[in-house]
């Protein structure tokens, strides 16, 4: 109707041929779209039609595959809309029928096969006008150029046929059993957990680096239900009486390190390397005049965000702002925390600061504090036993600034600069007990 409104030129000229194929007949919102479809089609019929000419031929069936490849090679132009699709073949079997190398292809954003057919004229579905205005350009369309687009997309489609998906997917599924494979030559065993011990009870001197959240203790749903239980400082307690210096390396604020820890005798790394401080010492900068001026415009963009994503929640600490949404509708998170994480990157590029995807997080914090001061304040040298032990990315910096010979474990079936993976936190407590109890 837009389009003849429009051109007027074109009426008498042009026939829009609908098959809509039966579904869900006893379904009562299908049975109200085919009466709006046929109310439709007949308002434009009976608006535009001549005694010689219909605009819309309408048809209410299926077709058998001889009647489809006729209609495909009759139409000039080939229009597919729809509001959302997984795949749709219709498009491909179009291009394929173009023997003639012409015709025009309009089709949806929406669909999935607008990913592979590019030279297709893609439109957003929602927009009358969009598809009018498409429905010009290909009928001015010159013969030539339809020709070269119906030869690339008929070249792709029948390199990309079902014979190539199916390879690429089982090609796939091998890289990830190897994948997994190689995880697990990696992943401790009796074996490399009995070399372990038998390198800390050698050494004299050792130096025990340890993330807290999801590496001592499983994650939670609050960050404040993550205090250590009376276990684990007895753990903690048990590692300090042996020669052992112990350092707890955690994206924590340092308040919350300090009331937790403040009876063991170990060091304490706070907001990812951004504060640290030694057993009966006052807390230290780990870098003097750290900016934290940005802090405000990123905390008003996380809280339009908060406000939309119901369950997550903003915590603020010193260096850092983290956005958390472990406790939000998988499908709702889906949608908004790419969005949110594409706002902040465009916003913070040629920035100082970066964007870190934790478990079920986003952190925003200067790009220069990191984990691996907590190798820096050590001299290592004086150390012949290094362990250091995380879950996420923070860590990885840690396992990067430590020397060949630490011996370095990831939390979980994640890739990794550590030497070997451990599954979870209760194998890890269940390793720092056998050092604590090797002699």
């Amino acid at each position: 109707e837009y389009f003849l409104e429009q051109y007027p030129e074109w009426r008498e000229k042009i026939t829009l041929v609908i098959v809509v194929v039966p579904s869900r007949i006893g379904v009562y919102h299908y049975q109200q779209m085919k009466k709006q479809i046929d109310e439709t089609v007949g308002s434009i019929n009976g608006k535009f039609s001549t005694l010689e000419w219909t605009p819309i031929v309408y048809k209410f069936g299926s077709l058998d595959f001889e009647d489809l490849v006729a209609f495909y090679s009759a139409s000039d132009i080939m229009l597919v809309t729809p509001l959302r699709d997984g795949m749709n073949l219709v498009a491909k079997e179009y291009v394929a029928s173009r023997v003639n190398k012409d015709g025009v292809l309009i089709l949806s954003e929406m669909a999935g096969s607008a990913k592979e057919l590019l030279e297709a004229l893609i439109v957003n579905p929602n927009s009358i006008e969009e598809i009018g205005e498409a429905i010009k350009t290909a009928l001015d369309m010159p013969k030539d150029k339809e020709a070269q687009i119906i030869e690339n997309m008929q070249n792709r489609i029948s390199s990309h046929n079902v014979f190539r998906w199916v390879s690429d997917y089982l090609n796939e599924l091998n890289k990830i059993t190897l994948s997994r494979k190689q995880l697990e030559s990696q992943f401790i065993n009796q074996t490399i957990e009995n070399q372990i011990v038998l390198e800390y009870q050698k050494a004299k001197k050792r130096l025990i680096m340890l993330d807290y959240d999801g590496t001592l203790t499983e994650f939670v749903d609050s960050p404040q239900e993550a205090k250590p239980t009376k276990e684990l400082i007895h753990l903690i307690y048990s590692l300090t009486q042996k020669n052992n210096t112990v350092v707890l390396v955690s994206g924590r604020d340092k308040n919350t390190l300090e009331h937790w820890f403040e009876n063991l005798n170990i060091s304490l790394v706070a907001e990812h390397g951004a504060f640290y401080k030694h057993f009966n010492t006052k807390w230290k900068l780990y870098q003097n005049n750290i900016d934290t001026g940005w802090k405000s415009a990123i905390l008003n963009i996380l809280k339009l965000y908060s406000d939309r994503l119901p369950g997550s929640f903003i915590e603020e600490k010193t260096f850092s702002i983290v956005f958390h949404y472990r406790n939000t509708d998988p499908q709702t998170q889906a949608t908004f925390v790419p969005e949110l994480n594409g706002h902040l990157q465009n916003f913070l590029a040629n920035t100082n600061l970066k964007v870190y995807k934790g478990n079920k997080i986003l952190e925003i914090k200067p790009a220069n504090i990191g984990k691996h001061c907590a190798a820096e304040i050590f001299n290592l040298k004086n150390y012949d036993f290094l362990l250091a032990i995380g879950d996420d990315y923070t860590d990885e910096d840690m396992f990067k600034a430590l020397p060949e010979e630490a011996i370095t474990i990831k939390v979980g079936e994640i890739s990794t600069l550590a030497k070997y993976n451990i599954k979870n936190p209760q194998q890890v407590r269940k390793l720092l007990e056998k050092l604590a109890n090797a002699t």
